[in-house]
């Protein structure tokens, strides 16, 4: 977590990336992010959660600031997503299933 950390103080911008898809969502270990995204909100850092598989997360995973899910770690799916973080693609839709 130290390195991840070092890494986060000396980026202008953290892309997360989060691939839950096969496993059940409650058993994936959602410590070490929910860590991250904590440590990330205290020190003000601009960050989104780039969600490649199921949108489940943020049941699991609180106080995200800025995500968005691609449904898919293929190439199209990522490079998408990507462009709407760059401003590039105006994001659209809404999530196909209901979070609580």
């Amino acid at each position: 977590m130290n390195e991840a950390l070092q890494a986060v103080d000396q980026a202008d911008y953290v892309i997360l990336a989060s691939y839950q898809f096969r496993n059940v969502a409650s058993q994936f270990g959602w410590a070490d992010d929910q860590t991250l995204i904590d440590e990330m909100n205290q020190r003000n850092k601009r960050y989104t959660l780039l969600s490649l598989g199921n949108p489940y997360e943020t049941i699991y995973i609180q106080n995200v600031r800025s995500g968005i899910a691609v449904y898919g770690k293929q190439e199209p799916n990522t490079a998408a997503g990507i462009k709407v973080l760059l401003g590039q693609l105006k994001a659209g839709g809404v999530l196909p299933v209901t979070i609580k």
